[in-house]
């Protein structure tokens, strides 16, 4: 929270305050129908806004959803968004001054049917008229973000390819963010896990992503005054950065927690000067172990072209068996692994004996139909 208070919702459903300097902890809610997670604090006062589910008529069907603010002071909780089935990370404003959330509804899922919306937001918790970037309501939309000047970024389906948008303040129409080598990469996320963030604006100059380019993962600086990008470290290093991994700091500095094809989870500073030179300092390993990198498999890229109609490009990655110390009998074949990429990545393997392959299609509604084609067959190809 603003005056640093942490809002957290406990296991039986309550929701509680903790004073960290105190170790002091107040139950704030507590009703056995409602739950709530999602929590995004208001950056000045003791607003913080959740998702809230009403189980009062405890069916599927029956579960309804809201974008709720809760005061941190009074455990007051007003319903501030209705109407739509699910809501997913609605968050402020660096300046507090709006609000964006993605919300959809039953039975579509949010791959490919999510719809950003936004709204002015007053001190009594109140809202002004609901908008949609540009006046369109864009289906497909992921992984919201406020910069911190105030433009809203999100991602955005471009000829199957999921692309960054940029909605400046002030302006009505979003600007795509076209960046030169890119046009082919996916960029931005949306999956099961509450606060996933792939990407990170820095400043109106930089923005730190973890982008997927033909199966593989990159973590890259993009420059946003020049429209170019630039590769942070070899995907040996970094090449895995799921969920919560990216978060800003300053204007020149981020922080990324990552793994690599050869090198463990790591906690890691990113710097950039004025030159937009970039340095990478580790600041904590999640293990001092070194393994020997004979150990290692490290993950081959394959590219295959979809059998159905229309005909897609398919790129992954795959792990040959890689053991020194262990040799199959003659003539037999190592068991596959079929990994299902909600969002590809490249994490590392070793000690392996099977064949492990990861597949990335292109675009997410390419995804949901092609899985299932493809699934249990990819040896065969």
């Amino acid at each position: 929270m603003s005056d640093g208070r942490v809002m957290f919702s406990n296991v039986d459903n309550t929701v509680h305050v903790l004073e960290p300097d105190q170790g002091k902890v107040t139950k704030l809610i507590a009703n056995p129908v409602l739950r709530y997670s999602n929590f995004n604090a208001h950056p000045t006062s003791s607003w913080v806004l959740a998702v809230e589910e009403d189980h009062q008529n405890d069916t599927p069907d029956q579960v309804k959803n809201y974008v709720v603010a809760i005061n941190g002071d009074t455990g007051e909780v007003k319903r501030a968004i209705s109407g739509a089935d699910f809501y997913y990370t609605p968050q402020f404003s660096p300046d507090g001054a709006k609000i964006a959330w993605l919300e959809w509804n039953h039975p579509l899922l949010p791959f490919v049917s999510a719809k950003l919306k936004w709204s002015a937001w007053h001190e009594n918790a109140t809202m002004g008229q609901v908008q949609a970037p540009g006046g369109n309501e864009i289906e497909g939309a992921v992984e919201p973000r406020w910069g911190p000047e105030g433009s809203l970024y999100y991602g955005q389906e471009v000829n199957g390819y999921r692309q960054l948008f940029r909605l400046k303040p002030d302006e009505d129409i979003p600007l795509y963010v076209q960046i030169s080598g890119l046009e082919n990469a996916e960029l931005g996320q949306i999956s099961w896990w509450q606060g996933s963030q792939t990407y990170c604006p820095l400043s109106t100059n930089h923005l730190v992503a973890a982008v997927v380019m033909y199966g593989n993962a990159k973590l890259v600086l993009i420059d946003l005054q020049n429209m170019s990008w630039t590769q942070l470290v070899e995907t040996t290093t970094i090449s895995d950065t799921a969920f919560d991994a990216i978060s800003r700091v300053s204007d020149s500095r981020a922080l990324v927690i990552g793994s690599g094809t050869t090198v463990s989870q790591t906690l890691y500073e990113i710097r950039i000067d004025r030159e937009s030179r970039t340095r990478l300092n580790i600041i904590r390993k999640s293990s001092d172990e070194d393994f020997d990198q004979s150990m290692y498999s490290i993950p081959e890229t394959i590219h295959i072209k979809s059998k159905g109609n229309p005909s897609r490009d398919i790129y992954g990655f795959l792990w040959m068996p890689h053991n020194p110390r262990f040799c199959a009998p003659e003539g037999t074949l190592p068991p596959p692994h079929y990994l299902r990429p909600w969002r590809a990545y490249r994490p590392r393997r070793f000690w392996a004996q099977g064949a492990n392959a990861v597949l990335h299609y292109q675009g997410l509604r390419n995804i949901l139909c092609q899985l299932y084609r493809f699934n249990g067959v990819w040896w065969t190809i």
